[in-house]
């Protein structure tokens, strides 16, 4: 044991008497001094303690927070989605949408990728589930019809495009244009495409003028030998969709909801079907089995804002929605038939 120098025991210049009190409170003094300066110090176990305390419920808390979140995600992934069950067509789809599930039934979810635009208002849809992983490389790269779900967005009728032998509506090169670069960022438009009509062009005004509103000006512009389709279509983009029911056309009718590009927000979804009506690229669909997601409110107002500013379509004085162009072309091809 070490002992302490007297020093440090007895300080310098403490008087030393020898008698009566001052004695006996001198050897008190240094008795306790003396005590001190010699016990070694405990260990301080409560505090270790209490530091293993912290470290074992901070541990149980981040595991239970990683259990917490994990369970969450694979909770909205199933209600978003399917977790490992892929659709791969129409036809494969839960009997409750196949059979004409809508109604205010509550919409299948399904998230994947938009592969292929072959209309303003239409698409194919390739489904992707939570848990199974596909590269870009793996999905198709043209109009796949065993493996993907032709779409039809709810609620909106864009300008029709040429089918059929019937010439394009004037428009319908931009409202094509829009609906493609959001599902299908990258994608470039052809100009010498025939299927669509731009509008608001001199030509069209001077031929909607002299054939009548309902029949479509023809493009000037031919396509050439050796380059079919429309478009160079871009990279296929994350779409997420709320399936209401199956047409007889076997397409499913759904909200189409896509990201915007580049991607700023994760969770940030846009209705393409709110966003052509907005931009006066559509109108409000009115025809049978019309789905608007509870929101029919909204598409109407915003085809109301689109009109009072004169956006796209509302430009046109000349302009015919969609089903009665349809309609019109539907009775001249009757008509030209039974002559």
């Amino acid at each position: 044991m070490h002992i302490p120098p007297i020093s440090a025991i007895i300080p310098t210049g403490t008087p030393t008497a020898t008698t009566g009190s001052t004695t006996t409170s001198t050897t008190a003094s240094a008795t306790a001094a003396f005590v001190t300066a010699s016990s070694p110090a405990e260990p301080n176990s409560s505090g270790n303690g209490s530091s293993n305390n912290v470290a074992t419920t901070v541990g149980i808390a981040a595991v239970g927070a990683v259990v917490a979140v994990t369970v969450a995600v694979l909770l909205h992934a199933r209600r978003n989605n399917t977790l490992l069950k892929r659709y791969a067509t129409a036809k494969d789809l839960p009997d409750s949408v196949r059979k004409g599930g809508g109604g205010g039934a509550r919409p299948l979810r399904l998230t994947g990728y938009a592969v292929s635009v072959g209309d303003c208002d239409g698409f194919r849809f390739f489904h992707a589930p939570a848990l199974r992983w596909y590269a870009r490389t793996d999905l198709p790269t043209s109009r796949n019809t065993a493996d993907t779900i032709s779409v039809r967005i709810a609620g909106t009728d864009c300008p029709e495009a040429a089918h059929f032998g019937n010439p394009p509506q004037p428009w319908s090169y931009e409202a094509y244009e829009y609906t493609l670069t959001r599902l299908m960022p990258g994608s470039v438009m052809k100009t010498d495409s025939t299927k669509f009509m731009r509008g608001g062009t001199a030509s069209a005004s001077s031929s909607s003028s002299s054939s009548g509103p309902l029949m479509a000006p023809t493009p000037a512009k031919k396509t050439p030998a050796g380059s079919p389709g429309a478009a160079v279509l871009g990279a296929p983009g994350l779409v997420r969709l709320e399936i209401y029911r199956k047409d007889q056309y076997e397409r499913v009718v759904a909200m189409a909801f896509y990201r915007p590009y580049p991607r700023m927000l994760p969770f940030y979804w846009r209705n393409l079907s709110l966003d052509l009506l907005r931009e006066g690229l559509g109108v409000v669909y009115r025809q049978s089995g019309a789905e608007y997601g509870g929101e029919e409110a909204k598409f109407n107002s915003l085809q109301e804002a689109a009109k009072r500013g004169r956006r796209g379509v509302w430009s046109d004085p000349d302009f015919v929605p969609p089903a009665e162009y349809k309609k019109a072309h539907r009775a001249t091809t009757e008509a030209a038939t039974a002559s």
